[in-house]
């Protein structure tokens, strides 16, 4: 049978133990900032490669983030999340003006309609 080895354990200086709180809790920040821009952007429906870019997290940070706050991104671009549901309100008397605008110049109609 081994002998186990013995742990000695290392004093840690009280100043040490102040900055390394005040680490924890600065981290603890940060990580809600970023995971409410994340999950904000997520909403917006836009990639995980643009949320990449303006949080400055990795990719397996922003899915697990978005997955822990129920976040779905395809929610935005099926058009069924609250977000994509408020802009297809706001946005269709726009889009149905444009639709009519493309549709006259590729019919050639004009104004006679």
């Amino acid at each position: 049978m081994k002998a186990r080895a013995t742990v000695i354990p290392i004093p840690i200086p009280a100043a040490r133990i102040e900055y390394l709180r005040k680490q924890k809790a600065r981290s603890k920040i940060q990580g809600q900032a970023e995971t409410y821009q994340a999950g904000i952007m997520g909403l917006m429906g836009m990639s995980t490669k643009a949320i990449m870019a303006r949080t400055g997290l990795r990719q397996h940070q922003i899915t697990y983030r978005l997955h822990r706050t129920g976040v779905r991104i395809s929610d935005y671009r099926n058009g069924t999340g609250p977000v994509a549901e408020f802009i297809l309100n706001k946005a269709q008397h726009f889009a149905r003006e444009e639709f009519i605008e493309r549709m006259r110049e590729k019919l050639n109609l004009g104004a006679e309609a």
